[in-house]
C-alpha cells in the first residue's frame, strides 16, 4: 500500500502533461493504449482528489495488513482494477 501511494504521489508531480497521458480515456483504445487501463488508477484529477484516496489507501492497508500477503494484495488490486475498468467500460461508456 506505501509502494501504491507513493507512486500515485510522485506522479502527481508529473503534472497535466503526465495526468493526459494516462488518464482514462475509452477513445484512446482503438489506438492501442490499453495502458491506460492501469494508469488510470494510479493518476488523479488533482491533489484534492489524491489526497483523500491516499489516506484511504493507506487506512485500509493498516486495517487489512494482516489479511493478505503481498502477492494476495496485487491479485486484489489488480482484480478491482479490472471490473472497475469493465464497469465503466461496458456500464457507463460516457465517462471520459
Amino acid at each position: 500500500m506505501l509502494a501504491i501511494a507513493a507512486l500515485s504521489i510522485g506522479l502527481a508531480f508529473g503534472g497535466d502533461a503526465l495526468r493526459l497521458l494516462g488518464r482514462y480515456q475509452p477513445s484512446a483504445f482503438d489506438d492501442d493504449e490499453y495502458w491506460r487501463l492501469l494508469t488510470a488508477h494510479l493518476l488523479h484529477l488533482g491533489w484534492g482528489h489524491l489526497w483523500p484516496n491516499v489516506a484511504a489507501l493507506l487506512l485500509i492497508g493498516a486495517l487489512f495488513e494482516n489479511v493478505f500477503d503481498r502477492l494476495d494484495w496485487l491479485v486484489v488490486g489488480f482484480s478491482a482494477a479490472v471490473a472497475i475498468d469493465a464497469g465503466l467500460y461496458l456500464l457507463d461508456p460516457e465517462v471520459r
